[in-house]
């Protein structure tokens, strides 16, 4: 389950800073050896890691940052709602795509 990363997007303030320590959380995470979690968790700080790197000396607006935490919220609603290890990763996929669309 990733709801423990999850509730940092949920309950932190919209923002870069928040964003950033959702990054951290994911890193730390994954980097725990046997965590069944670890791909995902890798996957999702690389999703969050471009809205850092082009927000931090960027003005941000409320709509954006909502707009990105409802994508990461989405995404890791999707994989937790995966029946299995293949739509668990048709779900990350399905954000990857998404992301590199949108960049």
């Amino acid at each position: 389950m990733l709801d423990d990363v999850k509730r940092i997007l949920v309950d932190g303030p919209l923002g870069v800073h928040t964003a950033e320590e959702f990054i951290q959380a994911c890193l730390a995470r994954a980097a725990k050896p046997g965590d069944a979690d670890a791909v995902p968790l890798f996957v999702l700080a690389r999703l969050a890691q471009p809205f850092c790197d082009f927000y931090a000396d960027q003005a941000l607006s409320d709509a954006t940052a909502q707009a990105f935490r409802d994508r990461m919220v989405a995404t890791i609603d999707a994989c937790d709602a995966a029946g299995d290890a293949h739509a668990r990763d048709a779900a990350l996929a399905g954000a990857i795509r998404e992301a590199l669309a949108a960049g």
